[in-house]
C-alpha cells in the first residue's frame, strides 16, 4: 500500500566506478537517453570502459539490434571526469565500487555533501544492507539499491521508465529495480 509516489526526471546519471558493472550501468544509462558522467580514479579503466562500451554498442548494431545513429548517440552521451566534485548536478548517483561498507559509507556521506538536494543516491552493492549505507546521509528516502544483474533486464526496465526514477514513499532505501516494474503493474508506485 503505497500512499504517494511521484516520478522526476533524469538527466544526468552519475557513474563511481568503471568496471564491469559500472561500464554496464553507464552504458544502460546513455543507451535510455541520459547523460553520464563516469567517474573511476583509474584512468586507464575509464579508458578501458568506453573500449568496452563501444564495441559492445557496435556489436548490436552489427547485429541488427540498434541503429548507427543510436549507437553514436549513446557513445557521446558518456564523459569520463576525474573528481567527485564533478557530479554535482547529477539528478542519479549509481556507485559501482570495491565491496567494502566502509569505502561506500565514506563515498555516500561525500556524495550527500556535495550533490543537489533532490540526487537519488543508489549503490550496486550485492552484499552490504542498502539501510546502513543510507543512514551514512542526511537523505535516506533518496538512496536506492540498483542490482543489475541481468543486464538485458535492466535495459527493459529502463525503457520502461523512459528516465524517470520513481519515488516510492515509506520505503526506506529499498527500491529494486526489477521489483519497482511490479510495483507500477499493481499501482502501488506511479512513472
Amino acid at each position: 500500500m503505497a500512499t504517494q509516489a511521484t516520478a522526476r526526471e533524469i538527466a544526468v546519471v552519475g557513474v563511481i566506478g568503471a568496471g564491469q558493472m559500472g561500464s554496464g550501468i553507464a552504458q544502460l544509462a546513455a543507451a535510455a537517453g541520459c547523460g553520464v558522467l563516469l567517474l573511476d580514479s583509474d584512468t586507464a579503466a575509464l579508458s578501458r570502459a568506453v573500449d568496452s562500451i563501444s564495441s559492445s554498442l557496435r556489436r548490436l548494431v552489427a547485429k541488427g539490434q540498434l541503429s548507427q545513429a543510436s549507437c553514436e548517440h549513446s557513445i557521446e552521451q558518456i564523459k569520463c571526469v576525474s573528481s567527485v566534485q564533478e557530479l554535482r548536478d547529477a539528478d542519479l548517483v549509481i556507485e559501482a565500487i570495491v565491496e567494502s561498507e566502509d569505502i561506500k559509507k565514506k563515498l555516500f556521506v561525500e556524495l550527500d555533501k556535495i550533490t543537489k538536494p533532490s540526487a537519488i543516491l543508489a549503490s550496486n552493492t550485492s552484499s552490504i544492507s542498502i539501510t546502513r549505507l543510507a543512514s551514512a546521509t542526511n537523505r535516506p528516502c533518496q538512496v536506492s539499491l540498483i542490482s543489475t544483474l541481468s543486464f538485458n533486464a535492466a535495459s527493459s526496465f529502463l525503457d520502461s521508465i523512459a528516465n524517470h526514477m520513481l519515488t516510492c514513499y515509506f520505503c526506506v532505501g529499498i527500491t529494486y529495480c526489477f521489483g519497482a516494474t511490479s510495483w507500477i503493474e499493481k499501482e502501488n508506485a506511479l512513472v
